[in-house]
């Protein structure tokens, strides 16, 4: 999981995972806290959600509407991280 930890944005070469999802941003923080940026043209939409790791999935539920959504993710050779969410991959790159 420490791997997991840090700040990590979309992959602006990743074509598909942009026209599913956008650009996006998603920072795990070792206290189960997750913060979700999405980066839209008019504004930027953050979420503060909670999660938790079970196996190779992200387990992740936003308080304020409560839903927990069940995501896979695995680390590429290349250092990028693979979410996949309802079929679609996603590639995220470490910032921090």
């Amino acid at each position: 999981m420490s791997k997991l930890l840090g700040v990590w944005k979309s992959d602006p070469e990743d074509v598909s995972g942009y026209n599913a999802f956008g650009v996006f941003q998603m920072e795990f923080k070792s206290n189960g806290e997750l913060i979700y940026v999405l980066y839209e043209k008019a504004k930027t939409m953050k979420f503060l959600l909670t999660y938790e790791i079970d196996g190779n999935f992200i387990i992740s539920d936003q308080p304020s509407a409560p839903a927990k959504i069940r995501t896979e993710y695995n680390f590429l050779p290349d250092g990028k991280l693979e979410l996949t969410i309802d079929g679609v991959k996603a590639k995220l790159i470490k910032q921090i």
